[in-house]
């Protein structure tokens, strides 16, 4: 799935490749994958694939069928643009809520999600020629998956975005069949949930450490 920016600026997420899930409108355009939240849509992104296609997989069993994985640098970067016209964000969507080990899931049966939020101001004039993973944002990152033992979790991005499209899907796969799902309040998380796409394990972290109550 390889969508064309529209203008000639350079792609977003070049320095750490971003993925997001999308699927292709009857009329033209992609339907990609958001949540509404105080800026407006906000598109959901993703480090790997493998992470990705989970929740393409439980979307799918909820009736939206069809979405599979973009670089997210190759979209229209107006799509990035929050609603009040003032900042680009995105959602690294890095993990999942758990309740005793179980996935919780949202209204509409999706997988709800734990991120991390990208903003960067938007200068007068028009789109920043750049939107990447900040410095902040990284260190978040590299918290949370170091606190679950993934050191390398940056290196394996980067390694799965060369893995041929069955290899990934067979990874999502074996993660959805070691992990049950659970209908709850939110706030009744737990734990963080990590796969691991390389040992094909989940990992779990203590969610008072980084989620806001």
């Amino acid at each position: 799935m390889k969508p064309v920016q529209s203008d000639e600026a350079g792609p977003y997420f070049s320095d750490f490749p971003l993925q997001v899930l999308a699927r292709p409108l009857d009329g033209g355009g992609f339907d990609v994958s958001s949540d509404m939240t105080g800026d407006g849509e906000t598109l959901g992104c993703y480090v790997n694939s493998v992470v990705a296609l989970v929740d393409a997989t439980q979307m799918a069993r909820a009736g939206r069928p069809g979405f599979g994985c973009g670089d997210a640098g190759t979209f229209d970067r107006h799509l990035f643009r929050s609603r009040d016209g003032k900042n680009l964000v995105a959602d690294i969507r890095v993990g999942w809520p758990v309740y005793r080990r179980k996935i919780i899931l949202r209204p509409g049966l999706g997988f709800a999600s734990v991120t991390k939020r990208l903003r960067q101001r938007l200068p007068d004039g028009g789109m920043p020629l750049s939107f990447e993973v900040d410095e902040n944002a990284f260190a978040w990152l590299d918290g949370i998956h170091e606190r679950a033992g993934l050191y390398a979790w940056r290196e394996t991005a980067r390694a799965v975005l060369s893995w041929k499209a069955d290899r990934v899907a067979q990874a999502a796969c074996r993660a959805l069949k070691l992990i049950e799902i659970t209908v709850c309040d939110a706030s009744l998380c737990d734990e963080v949930a990590l796969f691991d796409p390389e040992s094909e394990q989940w990992h779990f972290v203590p969610a008072r450490e980084f989620l806001e109550k």
